[in-house]
């Protein structure tokens, strides 16, 4: 009886997501900017790259990032917004397509939450590849959905370049399972790198010598940066 009234009412019950606002894209790129942030090494002194010079982490002179986010509803809308740091957890923001916001000053109140002014607070719950996010006090819901190549595809091309382990994005090494001169096999994982709360395994794409290792456990490192040099078995 009750499955039946919720079939017959679904469309009034769950109505479908419209077009997600600028703010809340916004809000959903910088979560996905602070929290990975949030992953670098702390450091016991004060006055380091780490904890003052947030636009830096990443080896530029400012930090600037674009993510795609891909909104889930009546029909699937695909956008990017540029979050680029001018100071110390502030931000210039461009939704491309809509709205620019400037000297955003930001930052995570949790694990799964954020505050921005002026945008005001927003929980973001990441879960499989997808953020929920709960603007507005949770009276709004939205839905986006981070493409499938920036976290797949990517790490498994990684390998691939001339036996050459490159980072496929921004994150932080977790775990270096081969040091130099040592023997691997093609497909054997060489490292761990974490983004988002989600540990990538790189893998060798060829078989091979390690001839040299260009990073270390707990680094925070930029996308492209070649990490392992591998010299490749002869045929």
């Amino acid at each position: 009886m009750l499955l039946t009234l919720v079939q017959r009412y679904r469309d009034e019950l769950f109505p479908p997501l419209g077009p997600p606002p600028s703010e809340v894209l916004a809000q959903a790129a910088l979560f996905v900017t602070l929290s990975d942030f949030a992953q670098a090494p702390k450091s016991a002194t004060q006055d380091t790259p780490w904890d003052t010079l947030v636009g830096r982490r990443f080896g530029g002179d400012a930090y600037s990032r674009t993510v795609t986010l891909i909104s889930e509803g009546a029909s699937e809308t695909s956008s990017e917004v540029t979050v680029r740091a001018t100071g110390v957890d502030t931000f210039d923001i461009t939704v491309h397509g809509g709205e620019t916001y400037s000297n955003v000053r930001a930052s995570l109140a949790s694990p799964t939450a954020i505050h921005s002014q002026p945008l005001g607070r927003a929980t973001v719950v990441p879960h499989s590849g997808k953020l929920f996010v709960f603007a507005s006090g949770g009276a709004q819901r939205t839905v986006l959905r981070l493409p499938v190549p920036v976290w797949e595809r990517a790490a498994a091309d990684a390998g691939v370049g001339g036996g050459a382990v490159r980072a496929p994005m921004p994150g932080v090494v977790v775990d270096v399972r081969v040091q130099v001169g040592a023997k691997v096999e093609r497909g054997q994982t060489l490292m761990v790198l974490e983004s988002m709360k989600t540990e990538i395994p790189l893998k060798a794409d060829v078989s091979g010598t390690v001839k040299a290792v260009a990073c270390a456990k707990g680094d925070m490192v930029a996308e492209g940066r070649e990490l392992i040099v591998l010299e490749p078995e002869e045929a």
